[in-house]
């Protein structure tokens, strides 16, 4: 009777490790890639464009591959990561609809710059949580296919202050920046929104970077920043021959002299876009465009 009991506990003891282990196992899941490894010296095709495509986690380059010159195989490797890197930004969300019609994109869904660093060094919401929309705009939630711009210096000026860009209407173009989860995560985990946690980070500024897979690193998708430029539609404009997006344009108020917010909704059409892969040279730029944001905002 005692052995059977002790066996009974014993095979309880170990259906309930067995569990355990289950258990954990789901809940340690390894979590889906966000990007696609391809081998070094793919070819270009059209078949690699497929609805719901991931971002390349990598350039997949190679000295050695189809041409005879180790240069034009390094190229080909650059090509294919940037072929493949726009082609999946600007694919449909969710894979919804087929690529080539216009409907939200992937970069829609990343963190616009002023949703993260925020007047006063305020701390921003977290990546997934609902982003403060201006009271002018109504407030609430956007809806798929609308877009705040913030009315600030960078918006309208040309890098380097040369100047706004005006288009035949005799509006200013407009410039959005916005930043994928990787970048906005460095900057939110080490507190990069604020001067004072500007001043607190000893460390070099150095993004994530993508990896194939390889020793070193896990696959992954490094940080991505991307900046689009827009113009307000006109009633001379086919929006068929444009990504288009809901736009809020937002003015915040100014105080010296007084005048209150304003937010004009209007159909903006997408003119330019780039995107890239931060390093501590962009880092830099990117944190003196916010000791200005910030003392603009004084």
């Amino acid at each position: 009777m005692h052995n059977s009991r002790s066996l009974a506990v014993g095979l309880l003891g170990i259906a309930g490790f067995a569990a355990l282990i289950g258990w954990s196992a789901r809940a340690q899941a390894p979590t889906p890639p966000d990007c696609k490894a391809y081998p070094n010296n793919t070819s270009l095709s059209g078949e690699l464009i497929v609805p719901s495509m991931l971002p390349p986690c990598a350039p997949a380059v190679d000295d050695r591959g189809p041409f005879r010159d180790a240069v034009d195989n390094l190229q080909h490797g650059f090509d294919l990561y940037s072929w493949l890197t726009f082609v999946a930004l600007n694919s449909p969300v969710g894979g919804t609809t087929r690529i080539g019609d216009d409907a939200p994109t992937v970069w829609e869904s990343y963190r616009q710059l002023p949703d993260l660093m925020m007047a006063e060094g305020k701390e921003p919401p977290k990546w997934g949580e609902p982003i403060e929309i201006p009271a002018a705009c109504g407030g609430g939630v956007l809806r798929p296919g609308t877009m705040v711009i913030h009315m600030e210096e960078e918006t309208y000026d040309q890098p380097f202050k040369s100047g706004p860009l005006i288009d035949q209407n005799g509006n200013y173009a407009l410039f959005v920046i916005l930043m994928n989860k990787q970048m906005f995560q460095f900057i939110f985990d080490n507190k990069l929104y604020s001067r004072k946690g500007q001043e607190n980070f000893a460390d070099v500024v150095d993004f994530p970077r993508g990896a194939n897979g390889n020793v070193r690193l896990p696959i992954g998708i490094g940080a991505i920043m991307v900046k689009t430029s827009w113009k307000v539609l006109g009633s001379d404009d086919d929006p068929k021959k444009f990504h288009t997006i809901n736009g809020l344009i937002y003015t915040p108020e100014k105080k010296n002299p007084p005048v209150a917010a304003t937010c004009v909704p209007k159909q903006l059409g997408m003119i330019g876009f780039h995107v890239g892969a931060p390093d501590r040279i962009r880092a830099a730029m990117g944190l003196d465009h916010l000791r200005a944001r910030e003392q603009c905002a004084r």
